[in-house]
């Protein structure tokens, strides 16, 4: 036990190892995705019955961002008559075969973070499952998104949430709930190390919590459309047992696993609203960073709270008239090229 005021528990290989056992009988997930074509494309079929629902899919030009091995991207081609672009940041062994006899559909190895070769509003809809929790820059590559997106288009996203009790990604091997939460990278690698010979950790996640992606989305203007939640219900025993560490995020976090979203662009007027708030925001931190309003900020900093401010003025005084100077030299340089 760990609450408070009990002995401190140290999350260390005999613990990881302890609850293991434990829980290997009352595992926190009992079946997994099995790497099998027919699975696959099973698995591809139920989710794209789901989101032709929502979204009529046939014909449409589409891009699936993080398509792994490609079979959603191939029943879009095949089954749906879908113009597709499958792209993902390693190649895989399944696309010659996949690709084969349909012209309607490519695969590309492209980190739409750091490139990007699409027009801009080129696609009727963006895809991606399961995903986005993987992806080291979310928001950039949101952003990138969004600009392919045509104006009357659509992105279907479903991704897994950092603080869900299965979000180790680990959960063939690791049984309990929460690993990731309660123990360093460091005892991963020792209990992987000692059980399979292999230095594992858990699956590197980029920990973004539903209310920071709903606020991506506002910033970029994506309104939600349709939203769904997947929730795995806290083991409250677990919970207090381990409550030190697991009480620091809220326990709505803690059981949501997986959310989905279909996002539109929202109206211009609101986009409108929100360049001209950053352009606001842009000349107040000019206006910040002036000569005028640092030296007067000083000032009024001297007088009104005297002893270091004061002592430290003069310093201050040369340093800014300093940094100025060379400031207005190199805009002087750039002119006179």
């Amino acid at each position: 036990m760990c609450s408070r005021g009990k002995e401190k528990v140290k999350y260390d290989i005999s613990l990881f190892e302890q609850l293991n056992e434990e829980y290997r009988s009352k595992p926190i997930l009992r079946s997994f995705p099995k790497v099998d074509p027919d699975l696959e494309f099973e698995t591809a079929r139920s989710r794209l019955v789901s989101l032709n629902k929502l979204v009529p899919l046939e014909g449409k030009r589409i891009l699936e961002v993080g398509c792994g091995r490609g079979y959603v991207s191939k029943v879009l081609a095949t089954e749906y008559k879908c113009s597709v672009i499958g792209v993902d940041i390693l190649e895989r062994k399944e696309w010659n075969l996949l690709r084969s006899e349909s012209p309607n559909l490519e695969y590309q190895v492209t980190d739409l973070s750091s490139e990007n070769p699409f027009d801009t509003e080129s696609f009727d809809l963006i895809v991606s499952f399961a995903v986005w929790e993987h992806i080291i820059h979310p928001f950039t590559i949101l952003s990138e998104c969004c600009r392919l997106m045509k104006s009357s288009g659509a992105m279907y996203l479903i991704a897994n949430l950092y603080r869900a009790p299965n979000a180790s990604h680990r959960y063939r091997e690791i049984f309990f709930p929460f690993p990731h939460l309660l123990f360093e990278d460091e005892v991963f690698s020792e209990y992987y190390m000692k059980h399979t010979g292999k230095s594992m950790k858990a699956s590197r996640l980029n920990k973004l919590t539903y209310a920071q992606y709903k606020e991506y989305f506002r910033i970029l203007n994506l309104k939600i459309e349709h939203e769904r939640f997947r929730r795995i219900p806290l083991d409250k025993d677990f919970y207090d047992r381990f409550k030190d560490k697991l009480e620091r995020y809220p326990i709505f976090d803690l059981e949501l696993a997986f959310f989905t979203v279909l996002l539109r662009k929202d109206s211009p007027g609101i986009q409108q609203s929100y360049t001209f708030q950053h352009e606001l925001e842009s000349q107040l931190r000019a206006v910040k960073n002036s000569f005028s309003f640092r030296l007067g900020t000083m000032l009024v900093q001297a007088v009104t709270s005297p002893g270091r401010n004061t002592i430290f003025l003069p310093y201050r005084l040369i340093r800014l008239c300093v940094t100025e100077f060379k400031k207005r030299r190199a805009m002087y340089a750039t002119k006179r090229r």
